[in-house]
């Protein structure tokens, strides 16, 4: 397992308890799949990163935006 490698999940979609659950099963230590409100999701996104991943369900791409990405693309590059 590579250390310098962490993986955030942030939301709360209707997979994240089942991910939260297998995080911990598996033991994953560099999985963060933390809860709270919807007001610290901006802080994550001013996290040092190289990769945003916003998963969407197959088929809702013609009649959904995720308003994440709104949010990815206000921190910018850098």
């Amino acid at each position: 397992m590579n250390r310098e490698i962490v993986f955030l999940f942030v939301g709360g979609g209707p997979q994240r308890d089942a991910l939260a659950t297998e995080v911990s099963r598996r033991g994953l230590t560099n999985v963060a799949v933390p809860s709270g409100p919807a007001s610290g999701v901006a802080r994550t996104f001013a996290c040092p990163r190289d990769l945003h991943l916003v998963t969407l369900r197959a088929g809702c791409e013609r009649f959904v935006f995720p308003s994440k990405l709104y949010g990815i693309a206000a921190v910018g590059g850098r």
